[in-house]
């Protein structure tokens, strides 16, 4: 793993972004303040911080964005980067310049990725919730409550506000919801969680080839 210092540069939308992402509701954990004991002694918020803000500032120019519900304990928890787990990280998919303690599959990411194939690059992905609402312990997931969404809905804003995208998905209701107060038209793909891995591979790859079937649309 090769480090690369990465600090966003002030008065960009990347920087602004991570105002946002280090205050979070009290009851979510929140990956970008939080580095835990399994990470010691490398500091895993810095990791994260530098992943999602050099992320999204490659992202910049993305027309088309896929909003999921929240990070799983064992996906952007660790990775920092929504839909995204570290073990894309370790492959080098992403680049050699991201950052990871520990080395973690989540299925959800894996479905998404493998229905957006050779498109991954050419999307935005972001979670309506952006910190990861645990359940009993750490190593859990829930559904997010409504005050927490709600919380989540302002970077949403923040994120919209600061691009130019022409086709939005949300990944389950949880998503569509969030979108729905901000009336954002989108398409509603399938949960990995609630309607399997295959129906949300298959409607994450429908998304993708409608939206770019043609050139002119992008």
């Amino acid at each position: 793993m090769r480090v690369v210092p990465f600090v966003p540069a002030p008065g960009t939308s990347a920087r602004g972004l991570l105002e946002r992402l280090r205050v979070a509701p009290s009851t979510l954990n929140n990956q970008y303040t939080a580095t835990y004991v399994e990470e010691a002694p490398l500091d895993g918020a810095g990791m994260r911080c530098r992943n999602v803000a050099k992320y999204y500032q490659r992202r910049a120019g993305a027309k088309v964005l896929l909003v999921s519900q929240a990070p799983g304990y064992l996906g952007a928890r660790w990775s920092g980067i929504p839909l995204t787990d570290t073990e894309s990280i370790a492959s080098g998919r992403l680049g050699e310049d991201y950052e990871f303690s520990l080395v973690r599959t989540e299925p959800s990411s894996q479905a998404v990725h493998e229905g957006l194939a050779t498109r991954w690059s050419d999307v935005l992905l972001w979670s309506a919730v952006p910190w990861h609402p645990a359940g009993g312990c750490l190593d859990s997931n829930r559904k997010p409550s409504r005050i927490e969404v709600s919380a989540g809905i302002e970077v949403l804003e923040y994120l919209l506000a600061h691009g130019e995208f022409r086709a939005v998905a949300a990944v389950g209701d949880v998503a569509s919801g969030a979108l729905d107060k901000l009336r954002v038209r989108h398409r509603v793909l399938p949960h990995p969680f609630y309607a399997g891995r295959d129906a949300c591979i298959e409607g994450v790859r429908a998304f993708v080839t409608d939206v770019f079937r043609s050139n002119a649309m992008l």
